[in-house]
């Protein structure tokens, strides 16, 4: 579209009753966003592009949120001719999109090109014009109009200099006169490469023993080929219903009246369920807090469950949904992290985390430096391929019912439904073949499964329910954005000597799991680093959001990244380097197959595998022989929530032990028969009425004995450690905010890490030390490179999965995904549209990966470590890498020192950080802006 009104195309315009016309595709075709001048009868028959001239250039820019499939934020066309052999500008045409309502000509800066000579003064005037041709953020795009002002100027900037490239090579001066600077090229990168490095198993290693070998995923044909069976994959069956949530439309306010008439009258309609129709409780408890399946007087958030309504389609259900009349009260609100510390808007004492340890006074007395600052993050936002689902089948006897769906807690799934019905767990059947993914985000919100359970059960009919993609980022939460604030004090050579610091996490509108997750921050805040005299503290914030809930880490990075922004701010104010489960086995006599079933959920990270290969080795039985079929608390009781990176290590042990059992049981048939078959020795021992089932059980030891108190902070919190180290190279485009990055990430030892960092020094590199260790490097964004000290794999293939998927969810994390809201509270960004994860395009030009050799853990199952979480950090080097490309290119223009740099280092972060004369122009008030970035940056520069 640029491209046209840049060009001057025309357009042959066709209707029965006007005939032909031919209309210029410039601002008066284009009204308004969606509004062409083109009458309801015409139609476009042809567009005439003209050849270029002599002298004339065309050249295209675009900025977006990721590299690809992503809306432009300012996207330009600029098109100039030269008079006959000068540089004398004869025409310009400059045309923006995402500056104003719809792409237009900035017909200022045009004209009063005109006449000039191609020289740099042009570029200064170019930046004024451009403030006349767009004076005022248009409704609906202005959160951003500082940086897309920015970003128009940068865009002109980089077409002065490729012009005035092309006219030196046209008169014969070629390259040599014009540094690479001076080109401006836009970032470009080339097919991704990478390594993948473990260590092969022992060469005397039966064949038959799986662990350590690097086999596919069991299901990964499944997934490829889209065989893989989910939840709502399930045949309807006769007379099944669907469900659709009616959820609230304020974020604070009294339910005044529910108005069901239109809505159950329209067809297909068969009820709406509400909290007065609830047979048990309306409480559904997790851990100990309470929060209303449906709420009943008073909603605290946008998107709030209020009621339900179940219908024979589920388009109808959905329709009907909207159609149901609510009228509210409105009552104060409270969404930032902010405005929740101004009004004192905290959950009560209990969920005040705090961890002391030394004399911080004391320190602070002894320190030569004290430094205090801030850093801000953001929420992500789970982005799971399959929503929430769930399907519930009444059973029609005893009140049983058999419950389908995507948990990652079956046990816990089976406890809430089992309170909410009024019915004895022992009714309740929960059962899961695979998750499309959890990263946390289903583990307690059950927005879905609770309704669907309850109207399967008045209506004593099979009733299923998914939500759509706008739907469940709307409801269920994500990862707590949070504040951290510190004061470090440390010596003349760069030591620790106290550190006090608190961290806000925005939990939303219920406390949810929100005190375990910071409890779980304040323990990992000091990573590796030694800080001798310490007071953490963190505070969770009440506000009128979508509860916030577990996610991959657990508090772990938001109160990290505080500390590695500890670590920065010294090394620059000091100007010195930054060195940085249960088990059941069943055996099959008939051909010797074996079944496991597990209390571990399999969403997608391999854990079926593993467990097949723990039995493998166990049994001494080739791994075709084995099969997983779901889990289900039918089979197994009482399971153990899939999360936190305990799944291998809870089910492996469980599964071995049961698989001990056996073995135990099967030993007089395999000395009776030392060259019998697997199969000949099973179907003996069944003969003799030996069981081949067995119930496996694994309690992990206590971390801490009963006396154990966190406060004094002196015993460990985890059973063992997973160590990592990560290596980024990062290039940044100033003008644009643009960035590529390449990675490298080994997980190592202690010791190793040290001698990974002396061989990185010697390059004149920056490294960092890390708790889940990690490296960087800034110089060009390239490469990453990551080493994890996992024990001995299980399965490398699988583990560096992991540790790649896990580094690709914490780069968007830390650099690209931005959750924006409403001024009333409700999500924007609520889509893939305009909630942007990481992207192919973002995954590092080069990614190397290799698994510690040698390492061993003899806390976990066949000395493995958990691998699932902890790789997520090592993005952060990404985040680092950037912020010190910003600081180059801010020493540049003068500015020297510490600067705030919130997370996510967005394009647009980036680019307002990187201070010049094109983010210093003034603006226009944006006061009463209709969009409200919660996580809006801020840009203040310690000089």
């Amino acid at each position: 579209m640029l491209k046209t009104i840049t060009i001057f195309l025309f357009g042959n315009i066709f209707s029965y009753e006007g005939g032909q016309r031919n209309a210029t595709l410039d601002n008066t075709f284009y009204i308004r966003r969606g509004n062409w001048n083109i009458k309801a009868d015409e139609i476009v028959l042809s567009v005439f592009i003209p050849f270029s001239k002599k002298n004339e250039f065309v050249f295209g820019y675009k900025q977006a949120q990721r590299r690809e499939n992503a809306a432009a934020i300012v996207n330009a066309g600029m098109r100039v001719l030269f008079e006959d052999d000068t540089d004398i500008i004869k025409e310009m045409s400059v045309a923006f999109g995402g500056m104003s309502e719809t792409s237009s000509l900035a017909l200022t800066t045009s004209r009063g090109s005109v006449g000039r000579k191609w020289e740099d003064q042009l570029t200064l005037d170019v930046v004024q014009w451009l403030a006349e041709d767009f004076p005022s953020p248009p409704e609906g795009i202005s959160g951003q109009m500082p940086y897309k002002r920015a970003l128009a100027c940068s865009f002109f900037f980089k077409f002065f200099h490729r012009v005035q490239l092309e006219l030196r090579k046209g008169s014969g001066m070629e390259d040599a006169t014009v540094s690479p600077r001076q080109t401006l090229p836009s970032l470009t990168r080339s097919i991704s490469r990478g390594t993948q490095v473990f260590e092969e198993v022992p060469p005397d290693q039966p064949k038959h023993d799986a662990v350590g070998r690097p086999l596919q995923h069991k299901a990964s044909l499944q997934h490829a080929t889209g065989e893989a069976q989910y939840c709502d994959d399930m045949p309807l069956v006769d007379g099944e219903l669907h469900l659709a949530l009616v959820t609230s439309t304020r974020a604070h306010a009294k339910i005044l009246s529910i108005d069901t008439s239109e809505a159950l009258a329209l067809p297909g309609v068969e009820a709406f369920f509400g909290h007065k129709d609830v047979p048990g409780s309306n409480i559904r408890i997790v851990l100990s807090s309470g929060e209303e399946i449906f709420a009943s007087e008073e909603v605290t958030c946008y998107g709030q469950v209020i009621g339900a309504i179940v219908a024979d389609t589920k388009t109808h259900a959905q329709r009907a949904a909207k159609a149901v009349k609510i009228e509210y009260e409105d009552l104060p609100t409270v969404f930032t992290i902010e405005e929740a510390i101004a009004k004192e808007s905290y959950y009560p004492h209990e969920a005040k985390a705090l961890i002391k340890s030394g004399d911080t006074e004391r320190g602070f007395e002894q320190a030569d430096h004290i430094l205090e600052g801030e850093i801000k993050g953001g929420g992500q936002e789970h982005f799971y391929l399959e929503t929430h689902v769930a399907r519930v089948v009444p059973r029609g006897e005893d009140g049983e019912i058999e419950i389908f769906c995507s948990t990652q807690s079956p046990s816990t799934a089976q406890a809430i439904v089992a309170r909410a019905l009024g019915l004895p767990m022992n009714r309740v059947c929960i059962r899961t073949k695979r998750l499309g993914g959890g990263f946390g985000g289903k583990e307690t919100r059950y927005v879905t499964l609770i309704p669907v359970a309850i109207a399967a059960f008045k209506l004593n009919r099979p009733v299923r329910g998914m939500l759509d993609r706008d739907e469940d980022m709307l409801i269920s939460g994500g990862r707590h954005p949070f504040l951290g604030k510190y004061k470090v004090g440390i010596d003349s050579v760069g030591r620790f000597k106290a550190l006090e610091a608190t961290v806000f996490l925005n939990a939303g509108n219920t406390s949810d799991m929100s005190p375990e997750v910071v409890s779980a921050s304040l323990y990992c805040f000091d990573n590796c680093y030694h800080i001798p005299n310490i007071v953490l503290t963190g505070i969770l914030c009440k506000t009128n959001l979508p509860s916030n809930t577990a996610f991959r880490g657990f508090g772990a990075p938001q109160s990290m990244l505080v500390m590695e922004n500890i670590i920065e701010d010294v090394a620059v104010s000091l100007n010195i380097p930054s060195h940085r489960g249960a088990a059941l086995v069943h055996v099959y006599q008939e051909d010797g197959s074996v079944l496991i079933t597990h209390g571990g959920v399999e969403m997608g990270q391999g854990l079926h595998t593993k467990m097949i290969q723990v039995a493998s080795r166990a049994l001494q039985v080739p791994v075709h022989k084995f099969h997983i079929n779901e889990t289900t608390t039918s089979s197994v009781p009482n399971t153990t929530v899939t999360a936190a990176s305990t799944g291998s290590d809870l089910n492996g042990m469980a599964v071995l032990n049961a698989c001990k059992t056996l073995r135990r049981r099967l030993e007089p048939y395999i000395a009776g028969n030392p060259g019998g078959s697997w199969e000949d020795r099973v179907k003996a021992a069944y003969m003799d009425r030996i069981s081949l089932s067995a119930t496996g059980y694994y309690k992990v030891p206590d971390t801490w004995d009963d006396n154990y108190v966190p406060v004094e902070g002196q015993q460990t919190t985890q059973r063992y450690y997973t160590y990592g180290a990560a290596c980024s190279v990062v290039e940044i485009d100033c003008l644009t905010g643009d960035h590529v990055s390449v990675v490298f990430i080994y997980l190592l030892s202690c010791n190793s890490v040290t001698d990974q960092a002396s061989s990185l020094k010697s390059k004149k590199s920056k490294y960092i030390l890390a708790f889940y260790k990690y490296l960087y490097i800034t110089s060009k964004v390239l490469r990453t490179d990551i080493v994890m000290d996992v024990g001995r794999s299980l399965n490398p293939a699988i583990d560096i999965g992991q540790i790649e998927g896990a580094f690709a969810q914490g780069y968007g994390l830390f650099t690209i995904e931005q959750l924006r809201y409403s001024s009333e509270g409700r999500l924007i960004t609520n889509g893939p549209n305009t909630y942007k994860i990481t992207g192919y395009g973002d995954i590092p030009v080069e990614f190397n990966v290799s698994l510690l050799k040698g390492a061993s853990n003899p806390k976990a199952v066949y000395s493995s470590k958990g691998i699932g979480e902890p790789p997520l950090f090592l993005a952060s080097s990404v985040f680092f890498a950037i912020k010190d490309a910003i600081s180059s290119a801010r020493a540049e223009s003068g500015l020297k020192g510490r600067f705030r740099l919130d997370s996510p280092a967005t394009a647009e972060r980036i680019r307002m950080a990187c201070e010049d004369q094109f983010t210093r122009q003034p603006y226009s008030s944006l006061r009463g802006l209709p969009l409200l970035d919660f996580i809006r940056p801020n840009f203040n520069c310690v000089k």
